[in-house]
């Protein structure tokens, strides 16, 4: 028989639980979370994760699985997933996957591409790091906040382009592709 993943998707608190759960037990068989954040244990407050009288209804995976000191991507979580899949599928012919995080459930259904390894330069925010340390031919625009103009790292020349927003120029200093 063929084997089926029902996904339930949507932001927090519209009711993915409370549907997943009536699927599942409708079909018999367990729930598959696709959030970034309730695989936390140590973090309860503002995830929506299910109560303790729904875990007990239906077995969900990845729900309180990793503590906050693991790193977890989506890149892992396909892997995790797929093993949890696997698992369902050698009792059940269906599978219910729900949660928010689109990256999660494109890397369930699409697949992910094997990312490069990188070179960590520095794993804290620093003042001493520079530009020059980071993408050859970034500098630093003028400015309040600061900005990284990056120009890309491929044969072809090309116009610099801005590194929009704190999280990417951090990520832009700290962070670089081995040469």
């Amino acid at each position: 028989m063929n084997k089926t993943v029902i996904l339930v998707a949507g932001p927090t608190a519209v009711g993915k639980t409370a549907t997943a759960i009536r699927i599942a037990q409708m079909l018999g068989t367990d729930i598959i979370s696709a959030d970034s954040r309730q695989c936390y244990r140590e973090i309860s407050i503002g995830t929506a994760k299910p109560s303790a009288e729904e875990l007990a209804a239906v077995r969900h995976y990845f729900i309180d699985s990793h503590s906050i000191a693991t790193e977890v991507n989506a890149a892992m979580y396909e892997e995790l997933a797929m093993g949890y899949a696997a698992e369902v599928f050698s009792r059940h012919n269906t599978v219910v996957l729900t949660g928010g995080t689109g990256l999660y459930i494109r890397a369930f259904l699409e697949g992910m591409d094997d990312m490069p390894p990188y070179l960590r330069i520095s794993a804290k925010p620093s003042a001493q790091v520079s530009p020059a340390m980071a993408w050859p031919g970034c500098r630093r625009s003028s400015g309040k906040r600061p900005r990284i103009l990056c120009g890309r790292r491929d044969p072809e020349p090309s116009p610099p382009r801005a590194c929009a927003g704190d999280l990417r120029n951090h990520r832009a200093i700290h962070y670089r592709l081995p040469d």
